[in-house]
C-alpha cells in the first residue's frame, strides 16, 4: 500500500478526478465526519450521498452540519427503502467525474486508500478493487473475518484475478455502465459487486484492472446490517447465476419479436405463446372493460398487444418505445401518436404535455431497475387525469414456473429487474397512484385469481396484473 501512494506522489503526469458514492442507512452518527474527511482529498471532487430512507435523522444532521452549501457535495433522498444496490446504480448515475470511488457510510473502508486507488487510476487501470487479502494486507482475527475468508476464497477458486469480492470498496470508470446489464447487477444487496465483478472478468482479456491491500477499521456509530450466513449464502446464489452475454442485453427482446413476427403469428408478433397470450389477454380484457379516453401505451413494441386490448373500445392510444423499427411495426394499428423514446431515461416531452386517462405497461417493469421503477410511476402520474387509471402485466418472480427457470438458467428472467410484488406496489403507492385490484393467472387458462394480499401471490400463478388508480 506504501508503494501505491509514493507512487502517487511522483506519478503527476494525469490529474485523476474522483466521485465518491455512499449509500447511506442509518449512518447518521457517521456521514457528516466521513464526508468532511473524504472532501479533504484533492482527488475527491464530487461527493454523492443517497439516503435510503434513514430512520435516524441522517438527513436531517446532513442538512445541520452545511455541507449541502458546498458545490461538491450532492445528497439525495430515496422516496422509500429501495436497498444498497439500486442507491449505488442511482448514485453511480448522477456522478460526473472520470472515475468512481463506491464505499459504505461509515469508517469500516479505511479512507486512507483514497490516494492509492486513485494512483492506480492514473497508472492506467479502469478498475482498482481495495482487498483485504491482496499481499501487503494485515492478517484479519474475528470469527466473521475466518468467514469471509472461506467465502473469498470459494470465490476466486476460478478466478484469481481478484482475491477480495465481497468488501465492496473499489474504483471504477465511469463510463463503465454505459455497456453494463444493470438490471442483472444491480440487485439485491451487496452481491451486486459480485455480479459486477463477474462482468468486468469477463468482458475481453487484459481488461486493466489491479487490486490494492487494505485493512479493516472500526466502523464508528451505529449499528452494521451485515447478517454473515445470509448474505453468505445470497453471495453463493449469484455466483450461479447465467451471465448476460454483451450482445443481448440490449436488443433481445426486440429481437425476439421480430423473430416472432417472421414467423407469422399474430400472438407471436407479441413475443409470447398462444399460452400466455390467451392467459394475459382475458386479464387485461378484463381490466379494460371500463377504461376510456386516451390510454399511453408504454414500452408498446410493434403494438400487437395494444391493439388488441383496444379493440372495439372508445380509446385514443399513444405509444412510445425504444426501437425505431418496432415502432414502424405499430403504425397502422390505430395508434394516434407513436414517440420514440428510452422510458429508463423518462417519458418524452412529446408525450409529457397531455393528460392521460389511463396507462398500460405489458411486461415492462423487469427491465427497470428501483429508481427506474419508480420514475415511471411518478411522471406517470404527474400527467394522470382525475380518475386515471395504471395496468401493467408483469412475470411473478415467486411463482414455481420463474424459480425453475432461474434454477436452471433458461430464459431471460435472470437478468431482468424481476421485482417482488410488494416492491412494485410500494413504487406505485409513494408515486400517489393506490392500488385498486390485483389479479394473478397462470399459462393457458382464462381464468384469473384475485390477489388476497399485496404482499402475496400464489406460486401458482406465473404472471399478474395490478392496476392502480390516481
Amino acid at each position: 500500500m506504501n508503494g501505491f501512494r509514493q507512487d502517487h506522489e511522483r506519478h503527476t503526469s494525469r490529474a485523476v478526478e474522483l466521485s465518491v458514492l455512499l449509500p447511506a442507512w442509518n449512518e447518521g452518527e457517521n456521514i457528516v465526519e466521513l464526508a468532511r474527511r473524504l472532501l479533504a482529498f484533492p482527488e475527491v471532487r464530487e461527493l454523492i450521498v443517497v439516503d435510503d430512507e434513514s430512520t435516524d435523522g441522517t438527513p436531517e444532521r446532513w442538512v445541520a452540519s452545511g455541507l449541502n452549501a458546498d458545490p461538491r457535495t450532492v445528497f439525495v433522498r430515496n422516496p422509500r427503502r429501495l436497498g444498497l444496490a439500486c442507491s449505488i446504480l442511482q448514485a453511480w448515475r448522477l456522478a460526473s467525474k472520470e472515475y468512481v470511488v463506491i464505499r459504505d457510510s461509515d469508517w469500516n473502508h479505511d479512507v486512507e486508500d483514497i490516494p492509492a486507488l486513485a494512483c492506480a487510476a492514473a497508472l492506467g487501470s479502469d478498475f482498482v478493487v481495495a482487498s483485504r487479502y491482496s499481499k501487503g494486507a494485515p492478517p484479519l482475527g474475528r470469527a466473521n473475518d475466518l468467514l469471509s475468508l472461506f467465502l473469498n476464497r470459494l470465490l476466486s477458486f476460478r478466478q484469481r484475478k481478484i482475491t477480495d469480492w465481497t468488501y465492496g470498496y473499489f474504483l471504477a470508470r465511469r463510463d463503465l455502465l454505459a455497456s453494463a446489464p444493470c438490471g442483472w447487477i444491480f440487485r439485491g444487496r451487496g452481491e451486486y459487486s459480485l455480479r459486477l465483478f463477474r462482468w468486468v472478468l469477463g468482458r475481453k482479456p487484459g481488461f486493466p484492472m489491479a487490486e490494492i491491500p487494505t485493512r479493516v477499521r472500526p466502523r464508528g456509530g451505529g449499528k452494521s446490517s451485515t447478517r454473515p450466513i445470509r448474505h453468505g449464502l445470497a453471495y453463493l446464489a449469484a455466483m450461479k447465476e447465467r451471465m448476460p452475454q454483451p450482445s443481448s442485453f440490449e436488443s433481445d427482446f426486440s429481437r425476439a419479436l421480430f423473430r416472432w413476427k417472421k414467423a407469422g403469428s399474430s400472438t407471436a408478433a407479441c413475443g409470447h405463446s398462444r399460452l400466455g397470450w390467451r392467459s394475459r389477454g382475458a386479464l387485461l380484457a378484463k381490466e379494460m372493460a371500463g377504461v376510456r379516453g386516451e390510454v399511453l401505451d408504454l414500452a408498446c413494441g410493434n403494438g400487437a398487444f395494444g391493439a388488441k386490448a383496444a379493440w372495439g373500445r372508445d380509446l385514443l392510444l399513444y405509444g412510445v418505445d425504444r426501437d425505431a423499427e418496432l415502432l414502424e411495426g405499430a403504425r397502422g394499428r390505430g395508434y394516434r401518436e407513436l414517440v420514440r423514446g428510452d422510458l429508463r431515461d423518462g417519458l418524452p416531452a412529446e408525450l409529457a404535455r397531455r393528460r392521460y386517462d389511463a396507462f398500460f405497461c405489458f411486461e415492462l417493469l423487469q427491465y427497470l431497475d428501483g429508481p427506474e421503477m419508480f420514475r415511471l410511476f411518478e411522471e406517470s402520474k404527474s400527467v394522470a387525469g382525475g380518475e386515471a387509471h395504471f395496468l401493467c402485466i408483469l412475470p411473478n418472480r415467486a411463482s414455481y414456473w420463474h424459480r425453475a427457470r432461474r434454477w436452471a438458467g433458461l430464459g431471460k428472467e435472470d437478468y431482468h429487474c424481476m421485482h417482488d410484488l410488494p416492491q412494485v406496489v410500494a413504487a406505485a403507492q409513494a408515486a400517489g397512484w393506490s392500488l385498486a385490484a390485483g389479479w394473478g393467472c397462470s399459462y393457458g387458462k382464462r381464468q384469473a385469481q384475485e390477489l388476497a394480499s399485496v404482499h402475496r401471490a400464489s406460486p401458482f400463478h406465473a404472471h399478474l396484473l395490478l392496476r392502480f388508480q390516481a
